[in-house]
């Protein structure tokens, strides 16, 4: 009996046609079947909603991504349009740190939204039955919830008591 090569490289899968990065796979049929599982949160109509829903989210936020780098990649002359770094006013420098590193937080703002997005389009094609339930409390999120911000891992009750303890409060005893 041969064994394989626990050294040997693996190949790995090219991206798929509609965007997605390397190690994303295409949902299974019984994702955008017309199946539905007994236990499933969603309909596979709904799934497919939340599938483009996402992949939308997702095309946004790279062009943002896109934009950020083509403004971060340049120098501070190309930015600014000026001969020379060199500047009469301090005021002048001051003003620019300050709109480059914006630029910074809201490309690393950006970068995190994008993750977010990618693993709940992970969960959405590894396992649509639990696709569109809270992490605390397991029940089903809001459809108006999901496709407002299609990558939510919390259902609004518990985003509550998440951001009151996350600010020193007490949760609220509450059945979701």
């Amino acid at each position: 009996m041969a064994q394989a090569d626990p050294h040997a490289t693996r190949e790995v899968p090219p991206p798929a046609a509609h965007g997605l990065p390397p190690g994303f796979s295409q949902p299974s049929s019984e994702c955008h079947g017309e199946r539905e599982k007994a236990d499933s949160a969603w309909t596979a109509e709904e799934l497919g909603h939340f599938e483009k829903r996402l992949l939308e989210e997702r095309k946004r936020a790279l062009a943002q991504m896109a934009q950020f780098d083509d403004t971060l990649g340049m120098s501070e002359e190309e930015a600014t349009g000026e001969l020379t770094l060199w500047r009469f006013h301090m005021a002048d420098i001051g003003s620019e740190t300050f709109e480059r590193e914006q630029n910074f937080l809201l490309a690393s703002r950006e970068g995190r939204l994008l993750w977010h997005i990618d693993e709940t389009l992970r969960r959405l094609y590894r396992s649509p039955e639990t696709f569109g339930r809270c992490d605390e409390c397991g029940r089903k999120i809001a459809f108006e919830r999901l496709d407002a911000i299609p990558y939510v891992p919390r259902c609004v009750h518990c985003k509550q008591d998440w951001e009151t303890v996350r600010t020193g409060g007490a949760p609220e005893s509450r059945d979701c």
